[in-house]
């Protein structure tokens, strides 16, 4: 019972201790390049053809499963984030939805992909 106990006081150690780097890492990037770290925001657009998309929030484990998913085709990895992520006109959409759209509205979307980097 008490190597239980020491493995969750230890857990909870690292896990306070992971924080406090992490603040630490956000406080030196603010001060190193003058520019505050913003967390991701939800992203909405109007295309070219007038539709409206959202671009939701996406962590490293959507990366990794759009990677996935695309079997490491980088243009293909792109295609399969943006359908996980984003949606046309309230719609959830699929990577070959972006096959048969507007290549303007696919070329809006993806710049705004890259505006987050």
């Amino acid at each position: 019972m008490e190597n239980k106990k020491e493995k969750i006081e230890a857990t909870a150690h690292h896990v306070e201790m992971q924080q406090e780097t992490r603040s630490e890492l956000i406080k030196k990037s603010e001060d190193l390049f003058n520019l505050p770290v913003k967390p991701q925001e939800v992203q909405t657009i109007t295309l070219p053809s007038g539709k409206v998309a959202v671009i939701g929030i996406f962590k490293g484990k959507h990366i990794r499963e759009a990677t996935r998913t695309a079997d490491g085709e980088s243009d293909k990895m792109i295609f399969a984030l943006i359908a996980m992520t984003t949606t046309i006109d309230g719609k959830k959409i699929v990577w070959e939805d972006l096959d048969e759209m507007d290549g303007r509205d696919v070329l809006k979307i993806q710049g705004a992909f890259s505006s987050n980097f």
